[in-house]
Formats: C-alpha cells, sequence, structure tokens
C-alpha cells in the first residue's frame, strides 16, 4: 500500500473505507486496484484504439487513467469526483453496498438478505453468513438447528452474554491488579527492605495481591457459571428429544420381547409373536 500522510481511521469517510478495502485485498497501490478493475471490465476508459500501436499499450494507458482517478479518491475529502461508474465498480470488485462505501452502513455485504438479516438481529456479518452457511451444507442434520435454536430460546441467549461481560470485567480487574504488583516490584527492587521508601510502597501491595485473587476466583467462578448454564439446557433438551421419540419405551418393548424369545427358544417351545406385526431382529448391543 502506498505511504499515508494522514490518518485513515476514521471510517465514516469514503476514503478511508476504500483504502481498508485495497488492503484487504492486499493491494500495494492504487495501481493494482486499477489493474483489476481494467481486467474485469468494471472500469473503461474511452480512447481510439489507432492511436495505439498494440493491445498492452492500450491497455496500459487506460489503467494509468483509471489509476489516477483512484488516487485522487483516496485523497479527497469528499465524493464530488467520485463517479457513479466508479461507485459501481468498486461495490462489485470488493462485494460491498454503497452504504459501506460511504460509511452510512458497517455491514460491508451487497446482499440484501444478509444485510436483512444483520440489521434485525444485530448479529456481525460473519456469524449471519456462517448461519447460512451450516444451514445449506448441514440442510439434512437436524440437530444441529435443534441444538442451537434450545440454546436461543433459553435464557441463555441473555444468561451467556451478560455473565461472559462479568467475566471480562473479572479479568480485567485481576489485570489491572498484577500491573499493579509488578510496578511495585520493579520500583523497590533497588530500595533496602528495612527503607521506609521499601515498606511505604510494598506494603500496598498486600490489599492488591488480595483484591487481584478476589478477582481471579471471581472470573473463574462466573466460567463454571456459564458451563453449567449451558449443561443444563442441553441435558434439557436430551430428556426432551428422548422422550419426543419415545426411546426408553420403544426399548423396553423390544428387549421384553427378545428375552421372551430366548427363554421360549432355551425351552424348547414355539417363539412367540410380536404384538405390533413387526418382523423380530435382536439388539446386537445386549450382552448376555
Amino acid at each position: 500500500m502506498a505511504k499515508r500522510t494522514e490518518n485513515h481511521d476514521d471510517m465514516s469517510k469514503f476514503k478511508n473505507r476504500l483504502w481498508y478495502l485495497m488492503e484487504q485485498k492486499e493491494y500495494k497501490a492504487a495501481r493494482d486496484l486499477a489493474t483489476s478493475l481494467y481486467d474485469e471490465g468494471l472500469a473503461e476508459v474511452n480512447s481510439k484504439d489507432n492511436i495505439y500501436n498494440s493491445e498492452e499499450e492500450k491497455r496500459k494507458n487506460a489503467i494509468g487513467s483509471i489509476e489516477k482517478k483512484i488516487n485522487k479518491h483516496l485523497s479527497a475529502d469528499d465524493t464530488k469526483n467520485v463517479q457513479g461508474e466508479f461507485i459501481n465498480a468498486y461495490c462489485k470488485h470488493f462485494g460491498c453496498s454503497a452504504d459501506y462505501l460511504f460509511g452510512f452502513s458497517k455491514i460491508r455485504t451487497n446482499n440484501p438478505q444478509v444485510k436483512k438479516i444483520c440489521n434485525l438481529t444485530g448479529l456481525s456479518e460473519a456469524a449471519v453468513n456462517k448461519l447460512i452457511k451450516e444451514c445449506t451444507e448441514q440442510e439434512g442434520v437436524s440437530y444441529i438447528h435443534e441444538c442451537w435454536s434450545a440454546l436461543i430460546e433459553s435464557d441463555l441467549f441473555m444468561s451467556i452474554p451478560f455473565d461472559w461481560h462479568s467475566a471480562y470485567n473479572e479479568i480485567c480487574e485481576f489485570l489491572k491488579c498484577d500491573a499493579a504488583l509488578q510496578a511495585i516490584d520493579e520500583v523497590t527492587k533497588d530500595e533496602d527492605e528495612s527503607s521506609f521508601e521499601y515498606n511505604i510502597v510494598a506494603i500496598k501491595g498486600k490489599p492488591i495481591r488480595k483484591a487481584r485473587d478476589g478477582h481471579y476466583a471471581a472470573y473463574y467462578g462466573m466460567l463454571y457459571k456459564l458451563a453449567q448454564g449451558i449443561s443444563q439446557t442441553l441435558d434439557l433438551l436430551s430428556v426432551k428429544e428422548s422422550g419426543r421419540e419415545q426411546v426408553y419405551e420403544k426399548e423396553l418393548k423390544q428387549m421384553k420381547y427378545q428375552f421372551a424369545v430366548e427363554i421360549a427358544a432355551a425351552k424348547g417351545e414355539p417363539l412367540p409373536k410380536r404384538d405390533d406385526g413387526e418382523e423380530f431382529q435382536f439388539h446386537s448391543h445386549i450382552i448376555v
């Protein structure tokens, strides 16, 4: 990327969005973007063919012309001189919306469905794209959707973020205390342990160390709470699903018949018939 002469962190500006998108593509200069736009047929330059000796010369001249316009876009404080064709070209090349380019939206995608879901749910674009991708690829694997649905429908939908944020605050306080203790060690390392200067600083370490240990314990306490909440919810889901599929009832009926068959066979008696008329099959997971 060409050297910048000013701060480009303000992502509400068009030029900074363009800088960012170029960096994502690992373009080193405006010419790299100009070359891509020309080769993809997204940006054209009107010229007379007969003034060039070859197609390569024509291409080189066109890319140079496009490059000059891009450099103007990258340095201008407004978008007065950004032609509509370039807005369209940028959107198509980078896969973004015009709203994103102009700094009106943080959502980059030009897919209206993804954008709508992001706006409605507050989820990131990456999260929505992952949901769509996984739902498409795992279309026949219903338990994936059932599991996530159960977690979102439960109280965990709100408690997980709140508990995580509480845990985050605890680890931040722990780090602050740890930094304070490190500071004490560094400023007192050359002091005589019997001196007043050493004691007045070192004595402050006792309550700080106690607070640090308390925040550390609270942090892992919150992590345990999170794990417990998820485990309990998934446990209830397992019980619910196994009940819905009547796993216990079906196995009880099957095994009662299976053992009855084995006893009849051992006695040399006629084998009993299933009440439901289904063909009998032994369950291989039962070892007798």
